[in-house]
């Protein structure tokens, strides 16, 4: 039976360092069921580890984004002083052995195994009760988001299309006590039951409600209305984006803010520390340069543009399209344009937090959930978006395909470059535009939204590896 080396690699590197750190201090990010599982205090010290790889650039603070966004037609990569990155995701030339793709998979499974780790221990763990509980519901929202990240990347049609369809592999017990387990690539329908038994019972043990930096009550809500959107339980998906958002009014005074630091419309992002500063490998690191008047500049790699037909979207009096400059304007370049959405705090760079989900989001699912069973509705919750940004909007007169593809723009105004982008294409079939003169270096102009070449590919490190996974369970695309 074939070892799996993906995971071994990490755990055998975990397994030195805890030997050396047992008597020295205990690893950053990867953790030990023994050290770990003892009290309330052990516990928080490994919860924290594991919010480190969630938000590690080779992950969800920043990969998953970029692969969204670069994927979707809307962004591009600039052509020159690119440094390659993320070129594989743009030109959809991704391989099986693409780090690209196996990094996703391997920090995902980091977060997960740890996870793993103490929702095994935690029953037994002494301390305070309200604690272990907040803990052990921090414990299942990581591993149930995690598995969201993978299914998003990685499965083979997306739960719409195909329930039954290969997803990725279902692990809920600590590696250590599967060691020789091989586990076979699980279906949508499997692993989405996992996510939402996790987020069900996460709901029911987080008290804290507004918690930015960490899972909070609010957020397990907010991911539950995202599984039951993919599931296409509608009536689900609105009543937990309703309780989400709260009726909350979206304030037109913080249109500009809230995309790089906490506002009263965040609902979870990512703490950074020094210690965790990606400096060059961060998110606004590609997206931002510098303000329209060329204040708050700061080097990054700035290679992620928008192409002016995305920009033409915006109305004029949008108040979003101030985000917008046309890189000629800075760089004597091709027209393209960048954004100064994300930016670094304090014009720092990488000094940002992570923005994961916000009020306006939630809107935008219970408009898009309602648009099947409650049109008013939809258009009620969608206009709550617009007229934050739009000051002449109106209540919206579409319906039926016509209502869901206003959604879908508005969804693409809203939350560009937040790690929708093709993941929106996708879920709500709408295929890939790359009409755009300015796109370069894949030639098609349209790409299906179901085209396989959207999925990423299992590594191939993980198909060499697992005796329950051979090349015909690879995605389409890469077999």
């Amino acid at each position: 039976m074939k070892r799996n080396i993906l995971v071994a690699i990490l755990f055998g590197l975990t397994l030195i360092a805890c030997e050396k750190d047992f008597l020295d201090k205990q690893p950053s990010n990867r953790i030990s069921e023994k050290i770990i599982t003892s009290n309330d205090g052990t516990i928080e010290i490994g919860i924290n580890g594991t919010y480190r790889t969630l938000a590690s650039y080779l992950f969800d603070g920043l990969y998953t984004s970029a692969m969204a966004e670069v994927m979707s037609g809307d962004a591009l990569i600039t052509k020159s002083n690119n440094y390659t990155r993320f070129l594989v995701y743009y030109q959809y030339n991704l391989k099986s052995t693409s780090t690209y793709a196996s990094y996703i998979w391997i920090s995902a499974y980091e977060v997960i195994d740890n996870a793993n780790v103490i929702l095994a221990g935690i029953d037994k763990a002494s301390g305070d009760k309200d604690k272990l509980d907040n803990l052990k519901g921090e414990a299942l929202t990581l591993r149930a988001y995690s598995y969201m990240q993978l299914a998003n990347m990685f499965q083979a049609e997306t739960y719409s299309v195909n329930p039954n369809a290969l997803c990725v592999p279902l692990r809920v017990e600590p590696y250590q006590t599967t060691m020789s387990a091989d586990i076979p690539r699980a279906t949508n329908n499997q692993v989405y039951d996992q996510i939402e038994k996790d987020l069900l019972e996460a709901a029911n043990l987080i008290k804290e409600d507004n918690r930015t930096g960490r899972f909070s009550k609010r957020a397990v809500q907010g991911l539950l209305a995202r599984v039951y959107l993919q599931k296409g339980m509608w009536e689900d998906a609105a009543t937990w984006a309703i309780a989400c958002h709260r009726n909350q009014t979206l304030d037109p005074t913080l249109i500009t803010d809230g995309f790089y630091d906490y506002n009263a419309e965040s609902v979870f992002g990512y703490d950074y520390t020094e210690t965790d500063n990606s400096f060059f490998m961060s998110h606004p690191s590609f997206w931002y340069f510098a303000r329209p008047d060329y204040s708050g500049l700061v080097y990054g790699y700035s290679s992620v543009r928008y192409t002016p037909e995305f920009v033409n979207m915006f109305a004029d009096n949008d108040a979003r399209k101030m985000f917008f400059v046309d890189d000629t304007e800075m760089f004597g370049s091709d027209g393209s344009f960048f954004t100064y959405k994300f930016q670094h705090r304090n014009d720092q760079l990488s000094e940002a937090r992570m923005i994961r989900m916000r009020v306006s989001e939630m809107y935008l699912i219970e408009a898009e959930a309602k648009a099947h069973f409650d049109e008013n509705g939809a258009r009620n919750a969608l206009f709550n978006v617009q007229k934050r940004s739009i000051p002449t909007a109106t209540l919206s007169t579409n319906s039926g395909q016509d209502l869901l593809i206003e959604i879908f723009t508005e969804r693409k105004k809203e939350l560009y470059g937040e790690g929708f982008g093709v993941l929106d294409n996708k879920r709500m079939k709408v295929d890939i535009d790359r009409s755009s003169p300015f796109h370069w270096g894949y030639t098609a102009t349209s790409i299906k939204w179901d085209s396989p070449i959207l999925t990423l590919p299992i590594p191939q490190a993980e198909i060499d590896a697992n005796g329950k996974i051979s090349q015909s369970d690879q995605n389409e695309a890469y077999r």
